[in-house]
């Protein structure tokens, strides 16, 4: 956990361009024109509450990308709240409430269309690409090691549990967010867990090097890679690729 007011300022400039236009700037602009409509309609109190709870729980416990687009899901429901307040009159207010939320709205639709655009083309995972080339493989007796958390988006394409040092080998799939969990650590012990494949799942290039590093030092030669991206409004904010080992000479 993270308590200090620095990492509270950071955490909630990139939400506020992550949630509105993608830039702190304009995004504020946009929150402006709408105050007075918030101030008139009452709805001002659900979103500051709002904002403060979304921005401190994500500076002190966690917070992704993802995560942000509820603060914009926050102001237009403050919008909807404050909206009786214009008894429908057509004043500089709502004007500006109006051509504020319609900016957003043709800002974060083009991102739809990026993604959507994006998504008909590649993969975002290449979870189900893993799946199939596992399946080709001759398994049977055989033990498969995951590396890396990303492993789990492989697992609802089988029946159970694949992986041997997941779970212990048991048939629950699911990845254990405790100390308990060992299977990142595994990667420094496969001289002598010796495992007939390892998978590595990994969400950007540095847990690649690490544990590409670690796997070929142990005496595994790569057989198989497995693209995918995670997209993000305009581009890819971060692989979700795999890389398949078999034990044999390094490389």
């Amino acid at each position: 956990m993270n308590f200090s007011f620095g990492h509270f300022v950071d955490v909630s400039s990139k939400a506020l361009e992550s949630a509105f236009t993608g830039e702190a700037i304009t995004s504020l602009v946009m929150l402006g024109l709408s105050v007075p409509l918030l101030w008139r309609g009452g709805g001002w109190q659900f979103f500051l509450a709002t904002s403060l709870m979304l921005c401190g729980i994500g500076s002190v416990v966690y917070s992704q990308v993802w995560h942000h687009g509820v603060w914009f899901l926050g102001w237009v429901f403050a919008l909807w709240i404050s909206w009786p307040a214009s008894r429908g009159r057509p004043d500089l207010a709502t004007r500006a409430a109006i051509v504020a939320l319609s900016i957003v709205m043709a800002i974060q639709g083009y991102w739809t269309i990026c993604s959507i655009g994006y998504d008909w083309r590649q993969p975002y995972s290449g979870s189900l690409a893993a799946a199939q080339g596992l399946r080709e493989l001759d398994l049977a007796g055989k033990k498969l090691y995951a590396i890396g958390y990303a492993n789990t988006a492989i697992q609802p394409y089988f029946p159970r549990n694949i992986f041997a040092n997941v779970n212990e080998g048991r048939p629950e799939a699911y990845w254990d967010w405790s100390r308990r969990n060992h299977v990142n650590q595994d990667s420094v012990r496969l001289a002598e867990s010796r495992p007939d494949y390892v998978m590595i799942g990994y969400k950007n290039e540095f847990e690649r090097g690490v544990w590409t590093d670690l796997v070929r030092k142990s005496g595994y030669r790569a057989v198989r890679h497995f693209e995918g991206n995670t997209y993000w409004q305009t581009d890819v904010l971060e692989p979700e690729s795999y890389d398949l080992y078999e034990r044999g000479s390094s490389q």
